[in-house]
């Protein structure tokens, strides 16, 4: 809920609370900056991606072979 201000007439203001969005909407997954230690290829990683205001989901693609001695997975939406 947010607190807004409204004219109700030329000379005064009232304070009001109202909720900007139609319907509630679950936030799903992390922030996208942390995930599970136990991330494996079959596993869809779930986050809410602030720029978009949405939550995403993201699929396995390839390893990145960048680091020989670490296994980097890459996923995409």
């Amino acid at each position: 809920m947010i607190k807004g201000k409204e004219y109700t007439s030329v000379s005064e203001i009232q304070d009001y609370i109202y909720s900007p969005w139609e319907e509630k909407v679950l936030l799903d997954g992390t922030d996208g900056m942390q995930f599970s230690p136990d991330l494996q290829t079959d596993d869809v990683i779930a986050a809410f991606v602030n720029d978009l205001s949405r939550n995403c989901y993201f699929d396995y693609s390839h390893n990145d072979d960048t680091y020989p001695h670490l296994d980097n997975y890459i996923f995409v939406i």
